[in-house]
């Protein structure tokens, strides 16, 4: 399926690029301060992380214990007025029997910006790069419950729900349901 995009001239959605690393940092930091249900790793985690790395480098969006060149996997990002103001990410499956997997990590669009159509041009970005893989036919992710503009773009895309890792996060002492979605392409 693909998603409907109206045209948003002034919004570039494109692969997050060495220049990107500082400014694509405190972006994540500030999805993470002010989103704290909204992704795995925590603020203070990030951070600590971040303040370890000199200069800054691209890290793994996905984890914090792992730096690594990135690899095949995509990071885009989307620039609205020479800033950075969001990003999503797509981790390919790296073994050989799960190769026909990606998963979908990090997505994020600042509150100041939501409801132009970034979420769904990054998102649709990212299924057009799953799709130049000739092996990949399956895309994974996971959205806490509760995330409901979220859950809505993944399903408009044609994402299904298939489960629900109960308590499967703990912010600020609260038990949060994670919902798993996955979709054939």
């Amino acid at each position: 399926m693909s998603l409907l995009i109206t045209p948003q001239p002034d919004i570039v959605v494109r692969p997050l690029a060495q220049a990107d690393i500082a400014p694509f940092w405190q972006l994540r930091l500030r999805a993470l301060r002010e989103h704290p249900r909204a992704f795995g790793p925590s603020y203070e985690e990030i951070r600590a992380v971040h303040e370890r790395l000199s200069p800054p480098i691209a890290l793994d969006i996905w984890t914090i214990d792992d730096v690594k060149d990135c690899g095949e996997d995509v990071i885009l990002v989307a620039e609205t007025g020479g800033a950075l103001c969001g990003f999503i990410g797509l981790e390919w499956d790296r073994f050989e029997k799960s190769r026909h997997r990606a998963t979908v990590r990090g997505t994020y669009v600042a509150d100041e910006v939501q409801g132009r159509g970034i979420g769904k041009k990054l998102l649709g970005g990212l299924l057009d790069r799953a799709r130049a893989r000739p092996h990949v036919d399956t895309l994974k992710l996971e959205v806490t419950v509760g995330q409901d503009p979220a859950i809505a773009l993944y399903e408009s895309a044609g994402f299904v729900r298939y489960g629900v890792d109960r308590e499967g996060l703990i912010v600020d002492g609260e038990r949060v349901d994670v919902l798993l979605m996955s979709m054939r392409m």
